[in-house]
């Protein structure tokens, strides 16, 4: 009987263990082809920003940084991709100089006060 327990025993822990290596395979498996798709997108994205496709290149950043989103250096080129973007799409309608403000008036302004007795309140002498 206690035969039978340690023989158990041991096929339960050699499961777990081979379970084990292949979730670690199966895990290591993903996470490679994670990061050959990540490597892929930055590349991607490279090409069209250097082909000044800016909202194509912003799009490749953004996804690749939803596989990994800890790159500060993907951050600063995403952002500037779609700030680029921005500026392509919107070009036109951006003014490329600022409007100078008005020049202040000098006139001198009175306000507009009504004369003293202007208004007279009756009082109500009936209740």
């Amino acid at each position: 009987m206690m035969e039978v327990k340690k023989v158990t025993i041991a096929i339960v822990v050699v499961a777990v263990i081979i379970a084990g290596s292949l979730a670690t395979l199966g895990n290591k498996k993903i996470l490679s082809a994670q990061y050959k798709r990540y490597t892929s997108l930055i590349q991607q994205a490279d090409r069209f920003l250097s082909g000044k496709d800016y909202p194509a290149a912003a799009q490749a950043y953004k996804q690749a940084l939803i596989i990994d989103a800890r790159d500060k250096k993907i951050w600063a080129k995403f952002e500037q991709s779609e700030k680029q973007a921005f500026l392509q799409e919107a070009g036109p309608t951006i003014p490329t100089t600022v409007p100078r403000s008005t020049a202040p008036h000098n006139e001198t302004i009175t306000p507009q006060v009504q004369p003293e007795g202007g208004m007279i309140i009756e009082e109500d002498e009936g209740c």
